[in-house]
């Protein structure tokens, strides 16, 4: 895994651009391949998250986790359910405190019910959907 702080490659960068309405200054990341491009710093709840998408992509090839991941609304969601997943159950374990938990689960909710995925899941339904 190599974190790299530049936009991913065009071809990625452009139709996210042109069907999500992402913007790079806003802190978007992406994974392609073995490589995580970020503006920022990541924590390692968000380094998990990614190395989910490492291995899914893996799993499929990394352009052809891309091309369905552009076109296919359900497979977008399996595949951003269990990075979420994973993301919450690191974020557990590294923190005890409930109320922390509880934020974070909110606020990751939030993200996966909203715009950069297409708005594929309310707000109630990403929330029991990562607990579980």
């Amino acid at each position: 895994m190599n974190l790299i702080q530049s936009k991913p490659p065009k071809h990625i960068y452009d139709k996210a651009v042109e069907q999500f309405g992402v913007n790079w200054e806003d802190g978007v990341i992406f994974t392609y391949g073995d490589n995580i491009y970020t503006k920022y710093n990541l924590p390692n709840h968000l380094i998990a998250h990614e190395s989910t998408h490492i291995k899914q992509q893996k799993s499929y090839g990394k352009d052809i986790w891309w091309d369905k991941y552009f076109i296919d609304e359900k497979f977008r969601y399996k595949q951003e359910l269990e990075a979420y997943r994973k993301q919450y159950q690191f974020f557990k374990r590294e923190v005890k405190d409930r109320n922390e938990r509880n934020k974070f689960l909110v606020e990751i909710a939030k993200a996966l019910s909203g715009y950069i995925y297409g708005n594929l899941v309310s707000y109630q339904e990403a929330l029991k959907k990562i607990k579980q």
